[in-house]
């Protein structure tokens, strides 16, 4: 390949240059979903869907300058930028080189300090109905509920300034932060410590670093609580907030916290006779999809001890009874009033989705629901660890079982996603193992005996049980697999001979926290990956005066790297490709992971292990690889505000290992680096003595960095949250449809752009992304991971609109972590908001929403004047054109019921003109009535005016720079009140905010004429709302409004963001004398999640009109 030129030039958000910076070039190996070529000219081996999916970014080059940029020359290729400079964010940027080619690339930073963040937590009781769902305001908020957090390892006990959570500190008279000599805020004495609800159920964790944290609420001791929310199977629900999120989500149409938890109280009925109650039994079990022949449902093994809850749907949705079945997943409800319930269905460790039933009850009827299937979260990994006698990998009768194997499950870059060890009768259980529709590598310890290998069998236990797989000294395994189903995997062991060992064997890790001043007790975290295909070399050794001295090179491997599994089976045992999809259900192929390497067999002695690091990476050392003093400093924003509207759960994928074996593992002696005799005292950090020993397994793991991270991926999955996928051509077939040819746009903290990537034809997005260098917060990882926004469909910015944004689907932001070499799986499920055909073999929607009207019904789609003064004795300044489509050849016009002067009528363009003397004043509604006697569907305001009478001020909004303002805003902050602001024709990008006695007037919302030809209308388009959020703040923030009377004075500004018009009044502010109003729009583009064209407040009901078209 020939080499291309790359200019990399860094400056801050400003434009300011940045003198000083390191910067990693890593390859930039995503799919390509070819958006910009036809769908049958694109190649599908590349969609990020169909591409087997890379774990690591090989290292391409890395350097640093003195001056604010970097000249580098490097392949032809697609790439990633990632660059550190002192006192800034790390950030980025991705380059395409051509051969030959010069390609100049800016980076642009935040400084440093960097906004805080915080978490509102509301506990709640789940009464009204039994749903898992916060309904306000009908449920009431739970007190002395205790709300703790944890990262990645585990519980967080302070804030960034090293108190304990909940410390409260102290405020001058404005009700801003004080902070001592050194820049610290200065604690309340007697605060913090313990996070409490209060009588609202309301918890606040403040002041903490940026990242993903799972909150869970624990009732007060002695009480009999039931936890109904989760978000994907666990009591604790993830939140991941970015630098500045304020805690609070907009999921109701206002802000709310950013996580609720329902929890709801045991209730029986009162005892009746039984010939005036009824009874209702059943039996709960998992549901299994995806087993031939797919219809009906396969049920599999029962919940065991589920949660029933009826709600009585006669009596205003109130919980009636809550109680629990039995182990066999059978229950029974007596005395049961007659009458229509809902019943909800969960359990107590929440592994299975809340369900819900609806059932009706006579006195004296037993009713039997008969088996009731419900889905689970998770899939299952079991199996035995057992003595392999005759070393053939497969389990036999009678062999005797292995107790206290440790057992893994990594993900495809190494690190760890779960962990546990055989019980004493060698058995071992993964029931909680996530549904990421990828691989991981099911895992062996491999320490005490000899490893003879492995039998697995995909789907155990379903009735489309796959046969048996054997793999003969494995010790991992790939696998796949879905909620409900089992992957059962056993695994064989025996004792070593005289004379035998297991050689040498290790990991090379990616050293993302480096917190050991003494290389020799470096240990792995879990979130650290592995790194392959590096070279790893065994040298033999002679004691030479009783100092080991290195011999001669024996053995050269390099580390294992991911493969895509091949061989996979379907349900009839048929072959197919390994895609990672539902519909192949379970799968378990050969497979390892990345940066294990092993030296077997060998003969019993000591050896030396070097590792030799790629380009770019170095080896922890005694001196400068230490990063816990690294990383972005922070800040207490008292203005503090969410940067994202919207901002919903995600799936992550970051796992932990239990404390107990990490306190285990790190005890683990390591073995001594090696000390060359010619350098007496020092060790050479790239080489380990290892001892080999007859019947054991030796060690040696090496940590490699890179002086700026190595950037993270996402790999998400855009689906419609409403249709199925009906095109059997399509890998999502049957189920939830992918999203083909969208932008999804990634913003950091502020909502700022970054770059787009799109969905490929089912749906799949990839991105790679710069991670972060943070090791300084006071959390128990000690990494505050990159936090970016995910926008799926994001319509881009002003200045550079993606043109593949889908009308037909909302915006969507979510916020996604990003952690060096490691892979996030995110879902970002949009609703439609527009019809959806489905049909077999394809799908298509109406966009817009046709209305159907006939030929012959008048349409107005715009008006060259909404306003005249009917005392001019100019008969041009009374004369007006309204065009349109439908008017046919004759017929009359009216402002509020009065014929007005026709002078000119053809089917598309009416000139009309209000007569001398005419007596209608004020706002009129006009409407075009036909010769067929049709009238326009759609009217529009106009303004009569006349002296004395209705004579209010006009300014004029029009994009050319002619009128008195370019944009609305503008002219809403400088009207007084009782003005017309007229919105020319034109689309207008912004999201006003009404706050005056001001009428709101446009054109009419255009349209196309019976030719096809647009008539351009006034448009408000919001969908540039997250490019502009931080102004839209500032402008809210600027305005004295209130709020409902049930919000706290506090919160009155934390409203819904999105809408693309927002009305906000002081009480009593908006009257009927000059009746604000907004008319005769084209409305669209709303990016709100509650949805909505106008948000209107409180207060503003009262005197304010609206007409507006297509929002």
């Amino acid at each position: 390949m020939a080499d291309g030129s790359v200019t990399i030039i860094v400056k801050d958000v400003n434009d300011n240059l940045i003198n000083g910076f390191k910067y990693i070039i890593n390859l930039n190996n995503i799919g390509d979903p070819q958006v910009e070529l036809p769908e049958n000219s694109r190649d599908p081996s590349l969609f990020p869907s169909l591409k087997p999916g890379e774990s690591y970014s090989p290292v391409i080059l890395t350097g640093e300058s003195a001056t604010s940029q970097a000249n580098v020359t490097i392949p032809e290729g697609k790439y990633i930028i990632s660059v550190l400079a002192p006192g800034y964010k790390m950030g980025g940027n991705w380059v395409t080189v051509l051969p030959g080619a010069d390609t100049i690339i800016e980076v642009k930073l935040y400084p440093n300090p960097l906004p805080l963040s915080k978490i509102r937590v509301r506990v709640f009781e789940d009464n009204h109905p039994v749903n898992g769902e916060d309904d306000i305001p009908l449920e009431r908020g739970l007190k002395g509920f205790r709300v703790v957090i944890s990262d990645a390892v585990g519980e967080v006990t302070v804030d960034y300034f090293r108190n304990p959570l909940g410390t409260q500190y102290e405020k001058d008279i404005n009700g801003d932060i004080v902070f001592d000599s050194s820049g610290n805020p200065i604690p309340i004495p007697n605060t913090g410590g313990v996070v409490l609800t209060d009588e609202n159920g309301l918890a606040l964790i403040d002041n903490i670093p940026p990242g993903k944290y799972a909150v869970q609420a624990i009732p007060p001791d002695g009480t009999d609580w039931i936890q109904t929310t989760t978000i994907e199977g666990t009591h604790e629900i993830d939140v991941w907030i970015q630098e500045g999120n304020d805690g609070y989500s907009p999921r109701e149409g206002f802000m709310v916290p950013l996580v609720w938890i329902g929890f709801v109280k045991p209730m029986k009925f009162e005892v009746k006779p039984p010939s005036e109650v009824g009874t209702i039994t059943g039996r709960i079990m998992t549901v299994i999809e995806f087993v031939p022949p797919f219809r009906p449902l396969t049920l599999g093994r029962p919940v065991e001890r589920p949660w029933i809850a009826l709600t009585d749907i006669g009596a205003n949705d109130q919980q009636v009874y809550t109680g629990r079945g039995n182990v066999d997943g059978t229950f029974t409800i007596e005395n049961v009033p007659p009458g229509i319930y809902q019943m909800a269905i969960w359990d107590e460790p929440l592994d299975y989705i809340i369900s819900f039933r609806t059932v009706q009850v006579a006195a004296g009827q037993t009713v039997n629901m008969g088996d009731i299937g419900i889905p689970r979260w998770y899939g299952y990994i079991e199996g035995d660890v057992f003595y392999d006698e005759n070393e053939d990998a497969e389990p036999e009768p009678g062999d005797t079982a292995i107790p206290n194997v440790e057992m893994f499950t990594r993900f495809k870059d190494g690190s760890i996603q779960y962990m546990t060890i055989s019980d004493m009768k060698g058995k071992y259980l993964f029931n909680e193992v996530f549904e990421l529709e990828r691989f991981a590598v099911a895992e062996v310890g491999f320490t005490r005996f000899k490893k003879t290998g492995g039998t697995a069998i995909p789907d155990y236990g379903n009735p489309a049980q796959k046969p048996p797989i054997t793999e003969q000294g494995a010790l991992t395994m790939a696998e796949l697999t879905w909620a409900a189903k089992t992957n059962k995997i056993d695994w064989g062991k025996k004792a070593y001979r005289s004379a035998e060992n297991g050689g040498i064997s290790g990991m090379v890790y990616y050293a993302t926290m480096r917190n050991e001043t003494d290389p020799r007790m470096a240990a792995a975290e879990d979130y650290e990956p592995g790194i392959p295909n590096v070279t790893v070399n065994l040298y033999a050794t002679e004691e030479i005066d009783g100092q080991i001295v290195q011999g001669q090179l024996i053995s050269t491997v390099t580390t294992d790297a991911w493969q895509h599994p091949t061989g996979c089976t379907d349900a009839d045992n048929n072959p197919v490709p390994c895609l990672e999809v539902p519909n192949i259900s379970n799968q378990i192929r050969p497979g390892v992971f990345d940066g294990r390497y092993a030296f077997e067999p060998l003969p019993s002695g000591t050896y030396i292990v070097e590792v030799v690091p790629p380009a770019g990476y170095k080896v922890i050392d005694q001196t400068g690889s230490v990063n816990t003093g690294e990383g972005d400093e922070y800040f207490i924003d008292t203005t503090i505000t969410s940067r994202a509207q919207g901002l919903k759960e995600g799936i992550s994928a970051i796992g932990c290992i239990d404390e107990w074996a990490r306190d285990k593992k790190d005890l683990m002696t390591p073995p001594p680096y090696y000390e060359p005799p010619e350098t007496p005292g020092s060790i050479d950090i790239y080489k380990k003595i290892v001892k080999v020993i007859e019947g054991r397994n030796s060690t040696a793991d090496f940590f490699l960095y890179t002086d700026v991270p190595v950037p993270g991926r996402i790999v998400g999955f855009l689906l419609d949250d409403v249709n199925i996928e009906t095109d059997p051509a399509r890998i999502y077939f049957g189920e939830k449809r992918g999203i083909p040819d969208t932008p999804v746009g990634i913003r950091d903290f502020k909502g700022k752009l970054i770059t787009t990537v799109h969905s490929d034809i089912n749906g799949v997005f990839e991105v790679l992304l710069p991670s972060t260098y943070t090791r300084n917060v006071p959390i128990p990882s000690g990494v505050a991971p990159g936090m970016y926004l995910v926008v799926g469909n994001d319509p881009g910015d002003p200045d550079r609109p993606n043109p593949l944004y889908n009308p037909n689907y909302q915006s969507l932001t979510l916020v996604f972590d990003v952690w060096p070499g490691k892979t996030t799986y995110a879902d970002v499920a949009l609703f439609p908001i527009t019809a959806f055909t489905g049909e077999v073999g394809g799908a298509q929607f109406s966009q817009p929403p046709q209305c159907n009207l006939k030929d012959d019904v008048p349409q107005v789609f715009k008006l060259s004047r909404v306003e005249v003064d009917a005392d001019s004795l100019n008969d041009m300044d009374r004369t007006f054109t309204i065009y349109g489509r439908g008017f046919g050849s004759s017929g009359k016009v009216t402002l509020d019921g009065v014929e007005i002067d026709i002078i000119d009528w053809t089917p598309t363009n009416i000139e009309a003109k209000i007569p001398p003397g005419f007596t209608t004043t004020g706002p009129a509604q006009l409407i075009v009535t036909n010769a067929l006697g049709n009238r326009s569907i759609n009217g529009i305001t106009f303004h009569v005016r006349k002296n004395n009478i209705y004579w209010p001020d006009i300014l004029r909004v029009k994009k050319d720079g002619t009128g008195d303002y370019t944009t609305i805003q503008d002219a809403i902050d400088n009207a007084p009140d009782g003005t017309i602001i007229v919105v020319h024709e034109g689309t207008f990008y912004e999201s006003p905010i009404l706050y005056k006695n001001v009428k709101l007037q446009g054109l009419g919302p255009g349209g196309l004429d019976p030719n096809n030809n647009p008539v351009i209308g006034s448009v408000i388009d919001g969908r540039f709302f997250l490019s502009y959020l931080d102004q839209w703040l500032a402008k809210l923030d600027s305005i004295d409004f209130d709020g409902p009377e049930l919000i706290e004075p506090g919160q009155v500004k934390e409203i819904s963001r999105g809408q693309v018009i927002t009305v906000v009044a002081k009480e009593n502010r908006f009257s009927s004398g000059f009746r604000p109003q907004i008319d005769g729009f084209k409305i669209t583009g709303a990016r709100g999640e509650d949805g909505g064209g106008i948000y209107i407040n409180a207060h503003c009901c009262r005197g304010l009109g609206a007409r507006f078209q297509s929002g």
